[in-house]
């Protein structure tokens, strides 16, 4: 394509109206800005725009080319914020919440650790191709650093609050008795005494003891019962 003769056209179509305007011909100028309208649109119909700006960073097109509406002739990329889709395991959803900081490790760029946000969540769960229910979370880096391309794979961690210490145990350790927890704990002659404890959930086979045992307590893990 080329739009050097209606570019001309235009500019042809603006002298005529400049011209016209000195003569006073108000009825010939209304024509000429009609006309003008449909050639300024004659010259934007040779231009091809993306709907977002960018990069370009794969073209199949080559001069002779004959280009389909609806059809993809290559793709552009727009780095200036990056956007990742993760899931969060369902576990780990209640400590989730958008806003959140994210800190982005790429082994392509050793020694490399960008900031991101934890963007939006969907509306709902759902259970992914290992059957586990699972939550998809938008991460986004909104200024990536020089050299973070597209396609970079990555390792995330969502920071859900300020460090802080907690006691956990093995979740087998803690039993149940009409509702209420508690744990078996060695006493100083060995022997193991009941002790009522104050859990709660804390992931991967760990129960958080909030009160009721404190480090360095042996517990015992229970013999499963035969049926």
């Amino acid at each position: 394509m080329n739009s050097s003769a209606a570019v001309y056209a235009v500019d042809s179509a603006r002298y005529q109206i400049e011209q016209e305007s000195f003569a006073g011909n108000r009825r010939k100028v209304e024509l000429l800005k009609r006309e003008l309208e449909s050639k300024e649109k004659a010259v934007e119909d040779l231009n091809l725009r993306a709907h977002i700006g960018g990069t370009v960073s794969k073209l199949d097109l080559k001069a002779g080319d004959v280009v389909v509406a609806g059809t993809s002739y290559g793709r552009i990329i727009d780095v200036s914020a990056l956007v990742a889709d993760v899931e969060i395991a369902e576990s780990d959803i209640p400590r989730a919440k958008p806003g959140q900081v994210v800190e982005f490790r790429f082994p392509a760029l050793p020694g490399l650790a960008a900031k991101g946000r934890v963007d939006a969540f969907p509306a709902e769960a759902r259970i992914n191709d290992r059957g586990l229910a699972v939550l998809d979370a938008k991460l986004v880096i909104d200024a990536p650093p020089k050299g973070l391309l597209p396609a970079y794979s990555f390792s995330a961690v969502i920071k859900a609050g300020e460090a802080r210490d907690v006691l956990v145990v093995d979740s087998r350790a803690v039993s149940y008795k009409a509702g209420k927890p508690f744990v078996e704990r060695k006493k100083a002659g060995g022997a193991y005494e009941t002790v009522s404890v104050e859990t709660e959930g804390f992931g991967s086979g760990l129960v958080r003891i909030v009160s009721g045992c404190a480090e360095g307590d042996a517990l015992k893990i229970p013999t499963p019962k035969a049926k």
